[in-house]
């Protein structure tokens, strides 16, 4: 069996670490997946498959000849920092935030826009996107999302991402993912985004690979296949309407990325 490289090695141990039932990864430019419940290596592009396993090394055959950016990704520790209110940066975020927000626009006041860069779900969500890309029939694969939360949440998509064990507790109706709203007006809703104590409401913008997608429902667990094609694979996410659509839901953990937190607050007139 051949061992994989220093730095694939340390991006599959994290997402091992981190309880992943899976993760999409890129070997020799082609878009694979890897397995931990099956123990398998899977290359989307063949459909064929090969057995893993993991073996306990000394540090020193993990940690020789990894960049020192890659290793740094051992750390598991995001970076985030405040968006200056000056910059071209904040105002692009408050633009597209209030264009969305629709008959909101006068009541929430933003405080604080946060830029997040969590290296390894960005590293992850990089080599979900070659993948989404490489398969998607829809021109557009990739949009930017709201998701609003509660104040408890907020670290722990931080530092996990949106793992479904914690988000999709408000809604359900079109399937037991992750949720994003289109249009911020839907995230800004106290349903989605309760206010702390303090009064204080949080919404991530975030990446979403939408890819191809269908209607969903209820009971979808995970996205339905898609009736084409000799390969099975699966619609990338599902949604309210696939004309017009308002939210979109994403089963796989790794098919979005949280880019800025604004922390806003309603206006009590």
């Amino acid at each position: 069996m051949t061992p994989y490289s220093a730095d694939v090695t340390v991006f599959i141990e994290n997402a091992w670490r981190m309880k992943l039932k899976n993760t999409d990864i890129l070997l020799e430019s082609q878009p694979h997946v890897i397995n931990f419940e099956k123990m398998q290596e899977y290359n989307v592009a063949s459909g064929k498959s090969v057995k893993i396993s993991r073996k306990l090394l000394e540090i020193g055959d993990v940690t020789q000849d990894v960049p020192e950016e890659e290793y740094s990704l051992l750390a598991n520790l995001p970076e985030a920092s405040k968006v200056n209110e000056e910059s071209e940066e904040f105002q692009d975020v408050v633009k597209n935030f209030y264009g969305t927000i629709q008959e909101y626009h006068s009541k929430i006041r933003i405080i604080q826009v946060e830029k997040l860069m969590n290296r390894l779900l960005y590293n992850q969500y990089k080599l979900k996107k070659a993948s989404v890309l490489q398969q998607s029939t829809h021109p557009v694969a990739e949009r930017t999302l709201y998701h609003g939360t509660n104040d408890t949440s907020v670290k722990e998509i931080c530092v996990h991402g949106f793992n479904r064990s914690f988000c999709g507790k408000n809604a359900t109706v079109y399937g037991q993912g992750v949720y994003f709203a289109v249009n911020s007006a839907l995230s800004v809703q106290d349903q989605y985004s309760p206010p702390n104590v303090d009064g204080y409401k949080f919404i991530f913008v975030s990446k979403v690979l939408t890819g191809d997608f269908t209607k969903g429902c209820h009971s979808m667990k995970t996205a339905p296949l898609k009736e084409t094609g000799d390969i099975p694979l699966r619609y990338d996410s599902v949604t309210d309407d696939i004309t017009k659509p308002t939210m979109f839901v994403i089963f796989n953990d790794t098919q979005a990325f949280p880019e800025y937190l604004i922390t806003c607050q309603r206006i009590h007139r």
